[in-house]
């Protein structure tokens, strides 16, 4: 018997299927996030004030800004989601999908707050 065949048998899950989930995470986050931002706009804050146009197109930006925003720091929100799957593959005991999550995770957060610490450093010397 070999027994390096019994321990590929007794992996559960892979890396592919955390990167997975982490990427699903991302996404319905994007879209939640956008959606609300719309929802705002068209069924509270434009019914409310109709006749003010000009008023009501400021509300459509701050709106669209709020999309953009989530989007954006989406390196640091997704910890709302990453740490609760990080502990339930840790109870599971599923190695392969937590180092999915975790290289998936680690790569969001260092692009993401790289990108938006750029963006930062550029408005702050642009005058």
């Amino acid at each position: 018997m070999n027994t390096g065949e019994n321990k590929q048998n007794n992996k559960t899950g892979s890396i592919k299927k955390g990167s997975g989930l982490v990427l699903l995470g991302h996404i319905s986050f994007v879209l939640i996030s956008v959606m609300a931002s719309f929802f705002y706009y068209h069924f509270y804050y434009y019914p409310t004030y109709p006749e003010s146009h000009e008023h009501g197109e400021s509300a459509f930006w701050s709106s669209y800004y709020i999309g953009i925003f989530s989007v954006v720091f989406i390196w640091l929100i997704q910890f709302i989601y990453v740490i609760p799957m990080i502990i339930y593959t840790l109870f599971r005991k599923e190695a392969e999908i937590l180092k999915g999550i975790l290289i998936t995770s680690g790569i969001t957060f260092l692009l993401g707050g790289g990108i938006c610490g750029a963006m930062m450093l550029q408005n702050m010397f642009i005058k």
